[in-house]
């Protein structure tokens, strides 16, 4: 008898594959939405076209190919140097109170960096702090970034210098210096929940990984990145599928 199944839902799990082969710790790869999966059958054929007719006595498969296709909305550190096959490292941020920088020659529009993130609190005066300018009239001010930009029309006068005062937390982040492989290559398991029939689990032995399509930086939805892979032969297969 036939058995119907719907897809639920499910994980996806990635290994990553080091220089020498080694496979890294499975990990969960992150919220996936859709993950899709393609394959393609190339052939040539022969046909006996000696008598009337041209019959078909013989085909040879030339080339198979596997494609997968999921996106992600988890934007993590880690996710972004999978999409853009970049080296991360962790960046480490000591908190500090009440520290001073001095801006020289600033210009509207121009933007001041503190060189921290996540800042809690910001003072901006001028150069003999006899004048304490107003933040949203004066310049605008991006905690999370952690730097300032002058504004237009304001108090702040062109090529003039300005004094800061701020305090930021200790906290960590995650550089990505991109470009920097050129490939990822994986193992990824899909594991499937069905909420129809039975369940199946795809292992896909090799895959060689990268992002396609647009990656939205700004915008009025979720950030999401979408990737592609071409499964490799790996042991004289593509993939395994266990059905339970």
């Amino acid at each position: 008898m036939a058995t119907k199944l719907q897809i639920q839902g499910g994980k996806l799990f990635i290994e990553v594959y080091a220089a020498d082969g080694t496979l890294g710790k499975q990990i969960s790869f992150g919220s996936t939405d859709e993950i899709s999966m393609n394959t393609d059958v190339e052939k040539i054929q022969h046909y006996d076209s000696e008598g009337s007719e041209q019959v078909l006595d013989g085909d040879h498969v030339t080339s198979r190919t596997v494609g997968l296709n999921f996106q992600t909305a988890d934007i993590s550190g880690e996710m972004l140097g999978r999409a853009y096959l970049g080296n991360t490292s962790t960046i480490t941020q000591t908190a500090v109170t009440d520290e001073a920088l001095t801006a020289t020659g600033v210009i509207a529009g121009g933007r001041v960096n503190t060189g921290y993130r996540n800042v809690s609190s910001m003072i901006v005066k001028n150069s003999g702090d006899t004048v304490t300018y107003v933040e949203g009239e004066d310049y605008e001010f991006i905690p999370k970034g952690g730097y300032i930009v002058i504004i237009d029309g304001g108090d702040i006068a062109d090529e003039s210098d300005i004094n800061l005062t701020f305090s930021a937390p200790d906290g960590t982040g995650v550089l990505v210096d991109a470009m920097k492989q050129d490939a990822l290559e994986v193992r990824l398991t899909f594991s499937g929940s069905a909420s129809v029939g039975e369940s199946n689990e795809y292992v896909f032995e090799k895959v060689s990984l990268s992002t396609s399509g647009d990656t939205t930086l700004k915008g009025k939805e979720y950030t999401k990145i979408n990737f592609e892979g071409s499964a490799l032969k790996t042991n004289e297969k593509y993939f395994t599928v266990e059905t339970y």
